[in-house]
């Protein structure tokens, strides 16, 4: 890992060498990619960054023996171990990815109380998420339906819904409002430092936050940026006129 880090970090400093390496990209009639570096805070990037390194094995070892040979340490047996750790890793990537997608859904959740009345409720899956219909008896009538698109938001069909279903609304609004992971608030939290930085320290608590959520939900909703261009510039003018 240490040499795959020093080759990488090698091109991200060297302008000269990244050059280079697309060059004899196009000449060899690779994709033209760049090379991951491993980030602590992102879980897959150490895969990522080896799956990478071995896609361009060839153009990587082209334009080191030409800028910067003394990198070029890692032997046969070594590119052998990382291209085999990249095909066992690709199962906990697809996992990891899946599980942090803002829609996922298992199967076979039965045996949890608290997942089956979620996908029981939701009116994209309904019944069609469970292997047995025991657990759904009882909501017969909501199930009878049509089920809803996957690309449409099932609250919004909840809350259109509500008097008709008033208790099953209630229960809604209780086992949906919990995240199934911490990575959109691990999201949001990121955001938060591009928004406040040291160009723009005279931002209250009130106004990050307004810019935020309405980033947050812009991206949600597929909207354009110049309108959160315009909201966060009406905000900012507003508090410099404090």
């Amino acid at each position: 890992m240490t040499k795959i880090k020093n080759i990488v970090e090698f091109f991200k400093e060297s302008s000269e060498a990244l050059h280079k390496l697309q060059n004899i990209q196009k000449q060899s009639g690779f994709e033209l990619l760049k090379l991951i570096q491993e980030c602590k805070t992102r879980w897959n990037s150490a895969f990522k960054m080896m799956e990478r390194i071995v896609k361009l094995k060839e153009p990587v070892l082209s334009t080191l023996a030409i800028t910067n040979n003394s990198l070029n340490c890692i032997s046969d047996d070594e590119w052998e171990i990382i291209s085999s750790a990249c095909t066992f890793l690709q199962v906990f990537d697809d996992v990891t990815t899946e599980m942090s997608s803002e829609n996922t859904y298992f199967k076979n959740l039965e045996s949890n109380g608290i997942q089956s009345q979620l996908i029981i409720l939701d009116p994209r899956f309904k019944k069609y998420g469970f292997s047995s219909d025991d657990r759904f008896e009882t909501y017969k009538s909501q199930l009878s339906g049509s089920l809803l698109s996957r690309q449409l938001d099932p609250l919004k069909w909840w809350s259109s819904r509500k008097q008709l279903y008033s208790r099953l609304y209630e229960t809604v609004k209780r086992r949906r409002c919990v995240p199934v992971t911490s990575v959109l608030s691990e999201r949001v939290f990121s955001k938060a430092g591009l928004v406040l930085n040291s160009k723009r320290t005279r931002l209250t608590t009130s106004n990050v936050e307004k810019i935020i959520f309405i980033q947050s939900n812009l991206e949600h909703n597929n909207c354009h940026g110049e309108l959160l261009n315009e909201s966060t510039r009406r905000i900012t003018a507003q508090q410099q006129q404090l």
